[in-house]
């Protein structure tokens, strides 16, 4: 991957943080919360769920359920806990 691509893409991810926002909680595709999606990439984003929430201005713990309920849809582990 070029050092461009990788610029491009970290970018999107810091711009993704900023325009995320707890309260599209309401839109849902295919079962899935647009903001539990949300939680998910900016918690991947900043590295923990804590510093997730500071960044959306919400609880810890609703980022922590907004992820589990995106893991329970796909069936999938998305985030190594407890480490």
């Amino acid at each position: 991957m070029s050092l461009l691509r990788k610029r491009s893409e970290q970018k999107n991810l810091e711009m993704a943080g900023q325009q995320c926002q707890p309260t599209l909680g309401s839109c849902v595709y295919n079962g899935i919360e647009i903001r539990d999606l949300c939680y998910f990439l900016v918690s991947s984003e900043r590295g923990s769920f804590r510093r997730a929430a500071e960044s959306l201005n919400v609880r810890q713990s609703s980022v922590s359920r907004g992820v589990q309920r995106l893991e329970d849809l796909l069936g999938v582990s998305l985030f190594e806990r407890g480490h």
